[in-house]
């Protein structure tokens, strides 16, 4: 089956959002990518990849909101890291505003599919 993910955005900001695939298991074999916009304070499922190639390899957040630009662009370099365990491991990932940085971070919720 092809990956699901459950996106909450907590913050006040439109994000946009790239889901970057993985080609396989390995982390050096790029996929297609999902593009998402999330309106603030929405919950939205997103289906990305295809049933041989359900991983995330890495993520970008891109927001403009109180008069600045944001944008991070992040990947996993090696299966078993932190971000890969973030985007791979949980069916929910929540971004969230910390002074000036957009956060991701993972759960799994049995509320959500997966």
């Amino acid at each position: 089956m092809a990956g699901v993910k459950t996106l909450i955005n907590t913050t006040s900001a439109t994000l946009q959002i790239t889901l970057f695939g993985r080609a396989g298991s390995n982390p050096v074999n790029q996929g297609a990518a999902t593009n998402v916009t999330l309106l603030p304070n929405q919950t939205l499922t997103v289906q990305y990849g295809d049933d041989a190639n359900p991983f995330l390899n890495g993520i970008s957040v891109f927001a403009i909101a109180d008069n600045d630009l944001y944008s991070k662009v992040q990947f996993v370099l090696a299966t078993g890291s932190e971000l890969d365990n973030v985007l791979n491991t949980n069916n929910v990932l929540v971004f969230s505003k910390v002074l000036t940085d957009y956060l991701v971070t993972g759960v799994n919720s049995p509320f959500f599919p997966s």
